[in-house]
């Protein structure tokens, strides 16, 4: 489980992120994709943002490709 307000590390590229990209935990309605990749990939998703606040835009992640900072 992501915690709010602590800033990740970005390990590897993901959908257009660099690795190295500070990520927070969105802290708005993600409408399902971190359930729906959780459910096609079969490892926890988590869905993250760029925005220290928690807002839009977001990715999902699986706990493999943060790291907290």
């Amino acid at each position: 489980m992501i915690k709010y307000n602590t800033p990740y590390e970005l390990l590897q590229e993901r959908l257009g992120i660099d690795a190295g990209t500070i990520v927070y935990a969105l802290r708005v309605h993600d409408y399902g994709l971190a359930n729906d990749d959780t459910r096609e990939e079969g490892i926890q998703h988590y869905s993250v943002t760029q925005d220290p606040n928690g807002g839009y835009p977001s990715i999902t992640v699986t706990m493999e490709m943060i790291q907290e900072l």
